[in-house]
């Protein structure tokens, strides 16, 4: 993707956009605040300490907007909400449609669907990071995003280590395999996997419980390379691929979206099914290309949610 458009923030409009999403873990977390960090309100849809039980009949329910959080009470002051498609509804959308009938409504698929969520359409907009889905059902197109961290960590290269941490979800043969190629071109694979019940591998490690994001993102500042192997069909671009652009690592990835995005340099990504692991070696050990800032910022959270705000799609 090499038409990705490029918007000057406008950072005195972003206290007027609501982001509703997941609160749960490390990662979630650390996208909030630093969203926060730009005047956004993001928030919870409701209350937490609710059953679970209670929680999953609740958006069916008349009085489901009784237990939403107390940004409720502010939904006249926003322009934007935007919907984070782990907590959608189409109640949810719906209610927020009638009560906020002045701002923009979004849904963001931070994930790949099966479905075109055709029942949402007449109550909101549509967007998505995964080119493929757009194309398939008619979403707009606006890119993963992340977050200029560069300066707030401790960046460095052990100039060894290749990094995964991750669910596992059909990974960890692929992973062994990678693994066994790292190895033999003498760098060294880190790879650990939450996969409860399970042994660990040869090369991979299965963590009982899930690594915190924040651990995670202090040991990829000092990796070498970070490791990155999809899920099912998806294509855009990831939050690993952005991690490994703004921290300045070197990135191994079965992604071969990558090759037509102006994040692609060669020197800089390892592509699995199109180079050769004949080849490894030679791509760790060369130096790195440095990525144009004016490319990077494209990929920031000020761009992205400037695309949406002034409904600027992006081309497949």
């Amino acid at each position: 993707m090499n038409d990705i458009r490029s918007i000057k923030p406008d950072t005195g409009n972003y206290g007027k956009t609501l982001i509703l999403k997941c609160e749960d873990g490390g990662f979630e977390q650390f996208f909030s605040e630093q969203m926060r960090s730009f005047g956004v309100t993001v928030d919870q849809v409701i209350v937490r300490h609710l059953p679970r039980a209670f929680q999953a009949v609740l958006p069916g329910m008349p009085f489901y907007s009784v237990f939403w959080k107390s940004w409720k009470k502010r939904l006249c002051e926003f322009d934007l909400i935007i919907v984070f498609d782990v907590v959608a509804n189409l109640p949810l959308i719906k209610k927020l449609k009638k009560m906020g009938p002045q701002a923009k409504l979004v849904l963001w698929n931070w994930n790949i669907r099966s479905d075109p969520m055709d029942e949402y359409k007449d109550f909101c907009d549509i967007w998505c990071f995964d080119e493929k889905c757009c194309c398939d059902f008619g979403w707009k197109y606006d890119p993963q995003f992340y977050f200029d961290i560069v300066n707030s960590f401790d960046v460095s290269d052990d100039k060894k280590t290749c990094l995964f941490v991750g669910f596992d979800k059909g990974r960890i043969s692929t992973l062994e395999e990678l693994a066994e190629h790292i190895n033999d071109s003498g760098y060294e694979s880190n790879f650990s996997v939450f996969m409860p019940e399970t042994k660990t591998g040869k090369h991979v490690k299965v963590l009982e419980e899930m690594a915190d994001y924040p651990d995670v993102l202090k040991r990829t500042c000092s990796c070498h390379a970070v490791v990155e192997i999809l899920q099912g069909k998806q294509c855009g671009i990831t939050t690993r691929t952005l991690e490994a652009a703004v921290l300045g690592k070197k990135l191994i990835t079965d992604n071969t979206g990558i090759l037509k995005s102006d994040l692609y340099e060669k020197d800089n990504v390892f592509v699995l099914g199109y180079d050769d692991y004949s080849e490894l070696n030679d791509f760790l050990s060369s130096p790195l290309k440095e990525i144009p800032d004016e490319i990077k910022r494209k990929y920031m959270f000020p761009a992205w949610l400037e695309r949406i705000m002034q409904d600027s799609v992006c081309p497949f």
